[in-house]
């Protein structure tokens, strides 16, 4: 079997280097090589939140306009090398291809740890808890959901805003066992039914479970009117009120505009995980766009590649083997399963391309607690054609290109920039084969 271009790696820089290459007109395979990327990701999509002169380590004020602030990085520094029409069109194709808000300036979204994260893109369900919004509003934890605490962030939000934060704490109806219980209380409200606890139900010796596990509501009985019922006594008049992001993963949206009608006011979500249900929910909405764009998309692992002429010219997968044009890999890094660490090193495991680190593990991090470190910066070199290079400066091969958090030198995080990297390198990589 041949394709034009095959992606390996199912994130965000994945799914839009694939959009990106289809729209060229080649023939495209992504291949998803662990499923459980959007778990991790909070659905949002950042693209520039701090720079050297606004830095989150510092409690700097945040970037308000990222592509405006792209100037300052290093000229090293993707978002460079790229340029600013890159990522523009790399946003353009994100928004054509999901449900999502925002514009030029960021938005500042709240967070379970009391902060406010700034954000280019978040979903309708985030919409009403940005903190630019100067309105009043309540957080409703609950028991099953420790991830929140609601009456601590509420308190934290509170000092830092202008306007009053108050903080509650219910009980969802039901039994709840599992942990993490997001994806069930999830799976209850989707189908509107108490969840029942049976799965992974613990022994307590033939005692009831604890309180913060039962909700007092028999299995399979209506969920959504009783979790109304219980959180309507807790609201005062603020006219927007924030839940844990557990409001369903196939019908978030009817949950949501159930509450509000109920509540008479917007209802916003707390991004809590993993798993990170607003995460999953993206990855639906990217897979339903690779599905109409005509991607394959299939579930494998990479086992080797023959190569000649400098050139990748197939790849072999578990499942059979795959002649290509071109490669993308977009696996992630050190936190997802695109780079591995053993007493040797930092590697590369698919593809083994050269991965540049210290060989004194002490490098590895700073003594500084609030230093940036070393390891947070790991990655494979890339050319400006975001070719991964060897030990000696040299392109690994002519028609791979790497994406996302695989490519190294700047620490993602610190600058809020992952999202944005993962789309600008994702869609540069996608285009290439034009």
């Amino acid at each position: 079997m041949s394709v034009d271009v095959l992606v390996v790696g199912g994130g965000l820089a994945g799914c839009t280097a694939a959009l990106a290459a289809r729209e060229t007109g080649a023939a495209v395979e992504l291949v998803v090589v662990d499923d459980s990327r959007f778990d991790r990701h909070p659905g949002t999509v950042d693209v520039l939140g701090y720079t050297g002169a606004t830095d989150a380590r510092t409690g700097e004020g945040p970037v308000a306009r990222p592509l405006d602030a792209l100037s300052s990085l290093p000229d090293e520094h993707p978002y460079r090398r790229l340029g600013v029409d890159r990522l523009r069109a790399a946003l353009s194709l994100f928004d054509n291809a999901v449900d999502y808000r925002g514009g030029e300036a960021n938005g500042l979204v709240v967070t379970a740890a009391g902060r406010v994260r700034p954000t280019a893109r978040y979903p309708a369900s985030m919409a009403a808890g940005l903190a630019s919004r100067d309105e009043p509003m309540r957080l409703v934890g609950f028991e099953q959901v420790p991830e929140l605490d609601a009456e601590l962030v509420a308190a934290q939000l509170d000092e830092q805003l202008p306007y009053p934060v108050a903080g509650s704490t219910i009980t969802v109806p039901g039994t709840v066992t599992e942990y993490p219980s997001g994806p069930t209380l999830a799976a209850a409200l989707d189908a509107d039914e108490a969840p029942s606890g049976d799965v992974g139900l613990p022994d307590f010796d033939g005692e009831a479970p604890p309180a913060a596990l039962a909700g007092g509501e028999a299995a399979g009985e209506p969920v959504r009117d009783r979790l109304v019922e219980r959180v309507l006594p807790e609201l005062d008049t603020e006219g927007r009120v924030g839940v844990p992001a557990v409001l369903g993963e196939t019908e978030h949206a009817t949950v949501r505009a159930e509450m509000e009608a109920a509540f008479h006011a917007d209802v916003f979500e707390v991004p809590v995980g993993p798993p990170s249900l607003p995460g999953r929910r993206l990855e639906r909405q990217l897979h339903a766009a690779l599905e109409r764009a005509g991607v394959e998309v299939t579930r494998d692992r990479v086992t080797g590649v023959e190569t000649a002429d400098g050139r990748i010219e197939q790849v072999r997968l578990g499942e059979g083997s795959r002649v290509v044009e071109s490669v993308v890999l977009a696996t992630g890094d050190l936190a997802g399963p695109g780079l591995v660490a053993d007493r040797d090193g930092i590697h590369e495991p698919r593809l083994g391309c050269h991965v540049a680190a210290p060989d004194d593990r002490l490098d590895w991090t700073d003594p500084d607690p609030l230093g940036g470190h070393a390891a947070a910066r790991f990655g494979v070199s890339v050319d400006d054609d975001l070719r991964p290079l060897d030990g000696t400066g040299r392109p690994e091969y002519d028609n791979l290109r790497a994406a996302g958090r695989l490519v190294g030198g700047f620490d993602y995080d610190a600058e809020g920039s992952a999202d944005g990297v993962a789309l600008a390198t994702g869609h540069a990589a996608g285009c290439w084969s034009e």
